[in-house]
């Protein structure tokens, strides 16, 4: 091995590492403090400076509305909700990727209809559920999350799966002496769209995030009150108030930090992708 890849490998994961470091802590707060510099601009006033919402921070347990809706609980809520769709649409989706896959003609029959699912908004999938599980429950949102999200899982996966080199399924019959599904699926198929599926997940959440709250904001599944919808019921009482700006703040950077977990597993787990490439 040469003595220089060490070091030339250090020296790529550092030059990786410098901007991403100063978009997260240097750009992203200048960029948010000059959104509210400009709200503030055009708002004459009304929205609240950068300086009020920072201060408000300590005081976001205090954010409810009526007593009734607090901000601990329902972020857990709406979190709690973007977990359970997030794994279904992972599950869901991996496995009618696998099963549309294992056959030509089998995605060729089925694309249609995945195309026209993609096309429908998922506010209009709204009346099936409601049929099916009751007025505006409480698991309404991530229900209908689960929908596009699996589909985002299952067009990603099956990426994986085309991008596949028959040669290395190939390679394997010949050194395992074996052409059973299970061993190709677990030796070939799994490690070969690992990356995909990872990618999918990150997809699937940040749109599970945007679905759950917009759905909640809308009273969807208001029978348990999750962020999306406190911050509809304040934002018609006091739309300037700092603690809201604050709490959406941190929904965001939760979606972030959730965002930037699955890419560190995702660099963990396909590492071996990665020492190749480099």
């Amino acid at each position: 091995m040469n003595s220089q890849q060490p070091l030339n490998k250090i020296r790529r994961k550092t030059k990786d590492w410098i901007p991403a470091f100063l978009g997260t802590f240097v750009v992203l707060p200048a960029v948010l403090v000059a959104f509210g510099v400009f709200m503030q601009f055009v708002t004459s006033g009304r929205f609240p400076s950068p300086s009020e919402i920072f201060r408000a921070f300590p005081h976001l347990g205090e954010l409810n509305f009526q007593q009734q809706v607090f901000a601990g609980a329902a972020l857990w809520t709406t979190l709690r909700r973007v977990f359970l769709a997030t794994l279904i649409s992972a599950v869901c989706g991996g496995l009618f990727a696998l099963l549309l896959s294992w056959r030509h003609w089998l995605w060729g029959t089925s694309q249609a209809t995945i195309d026209l699912l993609r096309s429908v908004p998922v506010t209009f999938f709204v009346p099936v559920v409601v049929l099916a599980v009751g007025n505006s429950p409480a698991c309404l949102p991530w229900l209908l999350a689960a929908v596009p999200c699996s589909l985002i899982m299952l067009l990603q996966v099956r990426q994986g799966i085309v991008g596949i080199d028959k040669a290395r399924i190939h390679t394997f019959h010949v050194l395992a002496g074996s052409s059973g599904v299970v061993a190709r699926l677990r030796y070939v198929i799994i490690p070969e769209i690992a990356p995909e599926f990872i990618a999918g997940m990150r997809l699937a959440c940040s749109y599970a995030i945007v679905v759950v709250s917009v759905l909640e904001y809308f009273y969807v599944g208001s029978q348990e009150a999750g962020f999306g919808l406190l911050v509809a019921q304040v934002a018609q009482n006091t739309p300037n108030d700092p603690k809201m700006f604050a709490g959406i703040l941190v929904f965001g950077l939760i979606g972030l930090m959730l965002n930037k977990t699955l890419e560190l597993i995702e660099t963990y787990v396909t590492r071996w992708k990665y020492d190749h490439d480099s």
